[in-house]
């Protein structure tokens, strides 16, 4: 049912406003996210909604969709915002490799820190990507580099220190050993720009290499000792930012501290529950945290996060396990593929498709065997995809040749026209023809478009510079003419005036044309000097003007009448047939010819009226069926009032007691419609009434009554093409589903068949009892709307 709403969601998603949008798109962290809607999170597509919004929205997800969003997104607030939720080093480097957004891919190299990593990605990305190469050789020669090294370096410690959290000898004896050797020399002048240079930028987080940077800040106080007062100075608040970083890391520390035991009870919890979509990004978070922690802290959290190294090993161990899975179904989809006869173009997108979902797998077991398997079905797959992209070469080099005759066509034209007395509609012809040829023949392939589109539009744009100069010397004649006839209108000799007006308007037919805008202004103002000329015939005018209102007028009070007659009831209507052939002949008679402007329309909206009454007549039911249902509605009207005073017995004396109008003749004595099946239904309903008990049976049975007029609506609204709501959305499925097995082949009913169907299902649906009231309103609502629908 959710799947359903969402779908109906998205088909009136253009029609929603932003803050719909939003309550669906909330929505959607409950019930998933299609693909359709990842644009939307990324903020590609423009739908109304604030990135803020969108931002705390995409906080509800996964990391996975983090990853799918950060992929597609521009926006540079999006990607600061998701990038550091994301602690999978191999996810970081698919965005830093395919990231749409310089941002998302600048923010994701910065979270990476493992070297290893780094230095694959500088050898991968050298003379690609400007940006993310200039942060990688900065990251890669930084002296945060030693940090990093620490940070390897305890990493191994980790590694090899056994379940009582005691380090392992060796390198216990190792680390002595290095201790042990002497301080590397320190000169002042060269490394304290350096320093200074360094910890101004150096964040109060990294944890590392404040640490570090203590005995080199000590072995260059002891340098500065016997140097100048100004080294010392600057010494000694090298040592002051240092002890307040310090002292700001102690306070970070804790917070970690905090963060990672939050962290190790969830990380409890996805291991307990099997979540390896939780569990491995929460294990990545914990180390993340630890790496930036120190001393007798990291020794702690470490041997608390060494307790779940076993079982969350065991679920990678299964992941990998599922990815395998994953990859053999990818290799089955794949030889679907082969062998199917899908379109080049959709089989290279499901190709592609295919090859994005494997790459987000990650390894599984025999990963080097499955992919060399995959690759060559994808390989095979991919043979139709060569023809029909070498066919589409070809087709775009047809289309580049096509192109260059367009223009050589228009370039011809061009140099045909008469300058001096240029025909308008040729010239739109020329252009209009140019244009939809151009269109025509695409694609073109985009190397070698530029210089054709430069020399199309420049032949384009001198045959409309030439129509906007003949518009404007055409605009010019007109306001000359205009003039004439202001003159013309002022003389006396109204004889001479009128004559010389008739040559002016014979004249203004040659002028060719300008703007539309223009063209009507320009004739207003002309026909105003006209109409001043030709004051009595506007007065005949005036009066033809006034009956044709009138007609107007009474043809469209013929029409209102018309649309009354078709909304009567049927015993109604089917006396009206008398009043409706009087109205046809009515608006015949009102059909003033002078009507020019409102003709079609008023003739259109007559012949739909007409045509629609003419149908209703045709469909009416005739007087038999109409006896029937009569004969029907009078045992159901009985039972109905029956039923509504059992329903709202009291007790199950006055149950019995109103039960017992049906054996005290009441009953009996209305008289059978002649219709076996019919009057069996009525008597069944009489009698399952008479078998119950109490309210109780009969509300039951005013359930399993409920279901079956729910499905009979359901049918008719499917046959009727009408909605139907949304809590018998599945039961409609359902029926349609049967209907297609049931009637594969067979050929779309016919109206006549249609209305015999609908009213067969009115009938039948009258005879179904008992209903509680409510069931029964909505449900004999939906039907009689299908059943007018049908007829």
């Amino acid at each position: 049912m959710a799947e359903n709403t969402l779908e109906k969601q998205k088909i009136s998603w253009d029609q929603q406003d932003p803050d719909e949008k939003l309550r669906v798109l909330t929505q959607l962290t409950v019930n998933g996210l299609p693909d359709d809607y990842v644009g939307i999170l990324a903020g590609i597509e423009d739908v109304g909604i604030a990135v803020e919004q969108l931002i705390n929205l995409s906080l509800n997800f996964s990391s996975e969709i983090h990853k799918r969003v950060a992929l597609k997104t521009k926006s540079k607030q999006i990607a600061e915002a998701l990038i550091p939720l994301i602690n999978d080093q191999y996810t970081l480097v698919d965005l830093t490799l395919f990231g749409t957004s310089v941002h998302v891919r600048k923010n994701a190299v910065l979270a990476i820190n493992d070297l290893q990593i780094l230095t694959d990605l500088q050898q991968r990305l050298a003379g690609k990507d400007k940006t993310v190469c200039k942060i990688l050789d900065a990251k890669l020669s930084d002296p945060a580099e030693e940090a990093g090294k620490e940070s390897i370096a305890e990493s191994k410690k980790e590694a090899s220190t056994d379940e009582s959290g005691e380090p392992d000898k060796k390198e216990e004896g190792e680390k002595k050993s290095t201790s042990s050797k002497s301080e590397p020399a320190f000169n002042p002048v060269e490394d304290l720009p350096k320093l200074e240079q360094e910890l101004e930028k150096l964040s109060y987080k990294n944890t590392a290499r404040l640490n570090s940077l203590q005995n080199t800040v000590n072995l260059l106080r002891k340098a500065v000792a016997s140097a100048e007062a100004d080294m010392k100075e600057r010494a000694q608040k090298i040592h002051e930012s240092l002890t307040e970083k310090l002292e700001k890391n102690k306070t970070h520390q804790e917070a970690l501290k905090q963060s990672t035991e939050d962290l190790l009870t969830n990380l409890q919890k996805a291991l307990d529950e099997g979540q390896s979509h939780d569990a491995l990004p929460t294990w990545d978070k914990i180390q993340g945290n630890i790496s930036n922690t120190s001393g007798k802290l990291r020794a702690a959290l470490q041997g608390q996060a060494n307790k779940y190294k076993t079982k969350l090993n065991e679920l990678r161990d299964w992941k990998i396990f599922a990815a395998t899975e994953k990859k053999k179904e990818l290799i089955k989809q794949m030889q679907h593929l082969l062998d199917s006869k899908m379109h080049a173009s959709d089989r290279s997108k499901h190709i592609s498709t295919m090859h994005k979902e494997w790459k987000t797998l990650g390894r599984s077991n025999q990963n080097e065997e499955l992919w060399r398997e995959f690759k060559k079905l994808s390989d095979a797959a991919y043979e139709p995809c060569k023809d029909y992209f070498k066919q589409r070469k070809q087709l775009m080099a047809d289309n580049l040749k096509a192109r260059r005759e367009i223009c050589d066509k228009l370039e011809a034209d061009l140099a045909a026209i008469d300058k001096d007395n240029i025909n308008i509609s040729a010239l739109n012809k020329i252009l209009h023809g140019g244009e939809q040829d151009w269109k025509l023949y695409a694609p073109v392939e985009q190397s070698k478009i530029k210089s054709l589109q430069k020399r199309y539009y420049g032949v384009v744009n001198q045959l409309r510079r030439l129509r906007k100069n003949s518009l404007r010397d055409n605009g010019k004649q007109k306001q000359s003419f205009i003039a004439e006839a202001v003159k013309l209108s002022e003389l006396e000799d109204k004889q001479k005036a009128m004559s010389e007006a008739k040559r002016l308007q014979q004249e203004w037919k040659k002028i060719g044309p300008t703007s539309y805008k223009e063209d009507k202004k320009y004739w207003e103002e002309f026909r105003a000097a006209c109409d001043k000329i030709f004051a009595k015939r506007n007065e005949e005018a005036a009066a033809d003007r006034a009956e044709i209102d009138r007609a107007e007028k009474e043809i469209k009070s013929i029409l209102e009448k018309l649309r009354g007659i078709g909304e009567l009831e049927d015993e109604a209507f089917r006396s009206a047939r008398s009043d409706y052939q009087d109205l046809q002949q009515a608006f015949a008679t009102a059909l003033n010819p002078g009507i020019r402007k409102q003709r079609k329309k008023l003739l259109n909206e007559f012949n739909n009226l007409k045509r629609r009454i003419d149908t209703r007549f045709k469909s009416l039911p005739d007087k038999k069926w109409q006896k029937l249902k009569n004969a029907i509605m009078q045992k159901v009207q009985f039972l109905k009032e029956l039923e509504l005073e059992l329903f709202f017995s009291k007790d199950n004396s006055q149950f019995t007691s109103a039960k017992s109008k049906l054996e005290n003749g009441a009953w009996s004595e209305l008289e059978a419609s002649g219709n076996t099946n019919l009057d069996s239904a009525l008597q069944l309903r009489a009698d399952s009434i008479l078998k119950a008990s109490t309210v109780e049976d009969l509300l039951e049975l005013a359930k399993k009554n409920e279901k079956e007029i729910r499905s009979l609506c359901i049918e008719l609204e499917i046959r009727a093409n009408l909605e139907t709501p949304e809590e018998d959305q599945a039961l409609r499925m359902q029926i349609q589903l049967d209907q297609l097995k049931n009637g594969f082949g067979q050929v779309k009913p016919d109206r006549k068949e249609n209305t015999r169907y609908a009213q067969g299902a009115e009938l039948q649906a009258y005879c179904i009892g008992p209903l509680e009231q409510q069931a029964q309103t909505s449900l004999f609502s939906r039907l009689e709307q299908a059943v007018k629908k049908l007829l």
